[in-house]
């Protein structure tokens, strides 16, 4: 039970990140930022509209792992939590290292 409600946690969490995400992306082209803008701007978008669909399939990940624990499907076998925990925290891993080189380094 502790498990799934960590894991709903995390998706909460992971919402947030979208709306946030979502909201910058909006106000981006709002002012007229594209793909075709400059070279950050390529980049800038292309990779974190990359890691936005990689924590979309991230939650869904989660979601389903939530499920199962919900359901008492993780006695004793936990690969399914630690596999989706894996995903997860490797989107974590990417996010920091995207983060210093968009919002600190630029």
């Amino acid at each position: 039970m502790a498990c799934g409600n960590w894991l709903v946690g995390t998706l909460g969490l992971g919402v947030m990140f979208l709306v946030l995400k979502l909201v910058e992306f909006h106000q981006d082209f709002v002012q007229g930022i594209n793909l075709s803008t400059n070279l950050f701007y390529m980049f800038y978008l292309s990779l974190t509209f990359f890691h936005f669909m990689h924590v979309v399939m991230g939650m869904t990940i989660l979601t389903v792992v939530a499920y199962k624990a919900y359901a008492g499907r993780y006695d004793t076998n936990h690969t399914g939590v630690a596999t989706g925990a894996s995903y997860w925290h490797m989107v974590d891993l990417v996010w920091i290292i995207l983060f210093v080189l968009v919002y600190v380094i630029h």
